[in-house]
């Protein structure tokens, strides 16, 4: 999550929060007040509200400044004030859940009633590469077992006695089956793959990565 928040208070107007999220590169601001050193949160004002307070020729987040166009307004006009909120020691994928049902793209975080936190959708992906991609290159192995299996007892007979290092290991349940993402490291990897054809086990796919990547000519 991010601590270091900007935040806007109710009586901020819509203008200068809408200048607030184009000098940062935000898409929504919590709306707080605050309490001796603490933030309380009262509400959320996301860029889909400050675009619908302005006329509708009007790009809130253009540089230089609207002038006359600009809503008179303040940010508890138009600020949402019924907020879903998560807590620090939620676990990561519960708070993805409840991003994804209520289609949200932000869960502000409270610790004993004051705002902490706030965690986002890119936020959520940046914790997916970092368990599904690892910097040090590997191969991806996406491979599937039976109900009754235990996965890593299924790895271990096939790493155990080969040059492999298994860098992270991620489930999959869909539609009654699941698939097993493992990243693997080694020379060894390819004898280690066809151990597990070779079991029984169905290979449904083999990734290489590669330890850097290069963007443009």
């Amino acid at each position: 999550m991010a601590r270091n928040l900007l935040s806007v208070q109710p009586d901020t107007h819509i203008a200068a929060a809408a200048q607030l999220m184009r000098e940062n590169g935000v898409r929504r601001l919590p709306v707080v007040r605050r309490k001796d050193a603490e933030l309380v949160l009262l509400g959320l004002v996301s860029a889909t509200d400050l675009y619908q307070a302005f006329p509708s020729h009007v790009n809130p987040f253009a540089a230089p400044a609207l002038g006359a166009d600009e809503p008179q307004g303040l940010i508890e006009q138009i600020m949402k004030h019924e907020v879903v909120t998560t807590t620090a020691e939620t676990p990561l994928e519960d708070a993805a859940s409840v991003m994804l049902d209520a289609k949200i793209g932000a869960l502000p975080v409270i610790r004993d009633g004051r705002l902490i936190g706030l965690i986002t959708e890119s936020d959520i992906f940046r914790a997916l590469i970092s368990i599904l991609r690892d910097h040090a290159g590997g191969v991806r192995v996406t491979f599937s077992t039976s109900e009754d299996e235990d996965v890593f007892e299924v790895l271990a007979d096939r790493t155990r006695h080969r040059k492999v290092k298994v860098l992270s290991l991620v489930s999959c349940r869909r539609e009654g089956s699941t698939t097993y993402v493992v990243r693997m490291v080694g020379p060894e990897i390819q004898q280690t793959i066809d151990d597990l054809w070779h079991s029984g086990h169905q290979v449904l796919n083999v990734l290489q990565h590669s330890p850097t990547v290069r963007v443009g000519a």
